[in-house]
């Protein structure tokens, strides 16, 4: 169980910042409890999580260390290897729905690839790739950031300086 003021990640909202843990009028007459999360990153209102986790589901946010290790493992994570745009939709998008921070770069990494491939043929990137992509980076650089204690903004930048040394 989480307790007020934890960050967790929620895995169709992103990292989240547990406001409180109540009983909403969501589920009237029900003495379900609920955390109430803050997404970061977000304007957004806040949104509702079951604590028992059916039907949605939270993970604990990486630790410093973590966020260390798999930077650290970047440069070995695999691009996405799919051969048809429509198969390369699907693939990310199973990609984004599972808890993995590995994933992200994966997508990252093959959206980058993808994008210089195009730009030496003259050719323009998919949007979908761009807009997957993007989302993937503000996944995963909100999560670093708050782990290490660095503005999100920063994090790119960290990331490329800790991995050329």
């Amino acid at each position: 169980m989480y307790s007020k003021g934890d960050f967790i990640v929620h895995f169709t909202k992103g990292v989240c910042r547990v406001e409180d843990i109540c009983m909403p009028d969501i589920d009237k007459g029900s003495d379900k409890r609920f955390y109430r999360l803050r997404v970061q990153g977000s304007a957004s209102a806040d949104i509702y999580s079951p604590i028992d986790g059916k039907g949605i589901t939270v993970r604990p946010l990486m630790s410093a260390c973590e966020a260390g290790d798999l930077i650290s493992h970047m440069p070995s994570i695999a691009p996405v290897c799919v051969a048809s745009e429509k198969m390369r939709k699907e693939a990310y998008r199973k990609l984004l729905s599972e808890p993995y921070p590995a994933n992200l770069v994966s997508i990252i990494k093959t959206v980058y690839e993808r994008a210089r491939e195009k730009e030496k043929n003259r050719k323009k990137l998919a949007a979908f790739e761009s807009e997957i992509s993007s989302r993937a980076k503000e996944l995963l650089y909100t999560e670093i950031g708050i782990a290490l204690g660095i503005p999100t903004d920063g994090v790119e930048e960290y990331i490329v300086r800790k991995i050329d040394g």
